[in-house]
């Protein structure tokens, strides 16, 4: 695999982290410390899913090829749709606090459920020889960055959106788990 193409594939890895990021920078308050925790989670878990599917070969492909897609659609309807409710809440609320940024369990939750995707790779990486070590690197280092600038752009768009920001949020992240849904339908 040449560089370009793992570069490539690293970004498309990172892409629902992205959005998970860019989702919570448009609708939440944040603080410096916590978007630097969660892009190295992100960026952790996506290097270590590929290093597990890698290790463990061929006998979880069965897994991951019908089982990442039914997940990372499963999370992101869950994330779309709690989003939606939180927005809901706050519409409809008195004196419209901002929702609290997910918790330790809930951004490990959030970390795990989009880098299920990555265990598959993982699989595919071992299949085409490619280096563990270079692989997990570039994939890691390129979700801490895409995942940092997802974040900074959220709160750019969700400055400009003010409270629609909680509802275009919710409802890309849902419509993002419906269309994988669609997908492994067929």
């Amino acid at each position: 695999m040449s560089p370009a193409a793992l570069f490539l594939t690293a970004s498309a890895l990172a892409m629902d982290a992205s959005a998970v990021a860019a989702t919570l920078g448009m609708r939440l308050q944040w603080r410096f410390w916590q978007g630097a925790v969660m892009c190295l989670v992100f960026g952790l878990f996506q290097a270590g899913m590929p290093c597990v599917g890698y290790l463990a070969g061929s006998g979880l492909a069965w897994l991951t090829a019908s089982a990442t897609i039914w997940v990372a659609a499963a999370v992101l309807i869950a994330v779309g749709v709690w989003q939606l409710h939180q927005a809901w809440q706050r519409t409809n609320s008195v004196d419209g606090d901002p929702a609290c940024w997910p918790d330790a369990s809930g951004l490990l939750t959030l970390a795990f459920a989009t880098s299920v995707d990555a265990l598959a790779a993982g699989v595919s990486l071992r299949l085409l020889e490619v280096p563990l070590a270079w692989a997990a690197g570039v994939i890691g280092g390129v979700t801490v960055v895409q995942t940092a600038l997802a974040l900074v752009l959220g709160r750019q768009i969700g400055k400009l959106l003010g409270n629609w920001a909680d509802w275009i949020a919710g409802g890309i992240l849902t419509l993002m788990g419906l269309g994988q849904l669609v997908v492994a339908a067929l």
